[in-house]
């Protein structure tokens, strides 16, 4: 999709000569930092930069986000999980600072965040959001180089209702959690996870689907066994089980259908079970290892 068709005419009207805007500086270890900002500009679309510091100084030429802002200066945004800069589950607290440009269908935003590897190479994870009404996220992964950022890997989302996230735990390299919502009342949603890895000449990371590593894991809420019983649970509590995606396990029986979110880690997954626990008595949330909920589901009876 081409995000420049969405500029709006207030958007154009909002863009005017400008110092330079530094949105955000992120740093990966003593020395070295990544710094967001946004260009002076005089008409949109205006592409938001990236630009790699050494000791505060800047290394190589600067990188521009695939996605330009509509307006400037863009102001920070409420945090909220449509954005998908962090995980499913991570609270407000441990969201990135975000940046929003322009209005309604010509949203654009940025945020950043660091993103070590699992050889320890650090990284930064940038996210940004388009539009209004049937918004769409894109994630680029940026390495620092002599020649300055890098971009190791990117992900658009598809056309369709679908929200992707990156997540990593300690020790293990990214994957990519696709989560794509059910179009029908009688259809479950469905969980998708991409690893990254190297290619072979380390230059850039590729997605594998493999399963994804043993630290991310499955929250459920409730089972069910049907899928009309475990949207009905959900509609019933939206503010427990709201972002919870119902999935197909293909397990026969009265457990078929769980009420599901992700996991990055065994700490998230133990708040999460205590937040389900206090907000409803009646909800029996345990944690489970992620992988094999992903495998394909047995065949409907």
């Amino acid at each position: 999709m081409d995000f420049k068709l969405l500029i709006t005419l207030p958007a154009l009207l909002g863009l005017a000569a400008q110092e330079r805007q530094r949105l955000e500086t992120v740093a990966l270890d003593a020395t070295t930092a990544f710094e967001l900002s946004l260009p002076a500009c005089t008409q949109a679309p205006c592409p938001f930069e990236l630009r790699l510091l050494r000791g505060g100084q800047p290394v190589g030429a600067p990188a521009a986000l695939a996605w330009s802002a509509t307006a400037a200066p863009a102001q920070p945004a409420e945090p909220d999980p449509l954005y998908g800069t962090s995980t499913p589950l991570a609270s407000a607290s441990a969201q990135p600072r975000v940046w929003i440009t322009g209005e309604e269908e010509g949203q654009v935003s940025a945020s950043a965040r660091p993103l070590p590897l699992a050889d320890g190479e650090p990284a930064l994870l940038v996210t940004q959001m388009a539009g209004f009404e049937h918004p769409k996220r894109r994630h680029a992964l940026y390495l620092a180089t002599a020649q300055g950022p890098r971009l190791a890997w990117s992900h658009d989302e598809a056309p369709g209702p679908n929200q992707s996230w990156v997540l990593a735990a300690t020790g293990e390299n990214p994957v990519l959690l696709v989560r794509y919502h059910a179009t029908e009342n009688n259809a479950p949603d469905r969980l998708e996870t991409r690893n990254l890895k190297w290619n072979g000449d380390h230059s850039a990371l590729a997605e594998a689907a493999t399963p994804p590593p043993a630290p991310l894991l499955a929250v459920i809420a409730e089972r069910h066994a049907s899928i009309t019983a475990a949207h009905a649970s959900r509609t019933r509590q939206p503010e427990c089980l709201g972002p919870y995606a119902v999935i197909d396990t293909g397990t026969p029986g009265t457990t078929r259908y769980a009420l599901m979110q992700v996991a990055e880690s065994t700490s998230q997954a133990q708040a999460e079970t205590t937040r389900l626990g206090h907000c409803a008595a009646t909800l029996r949330p345990q944690s489970v290892p992620l992988a094999p909920l992903l495998n394909t589901p047995a065949p409907t009876p």
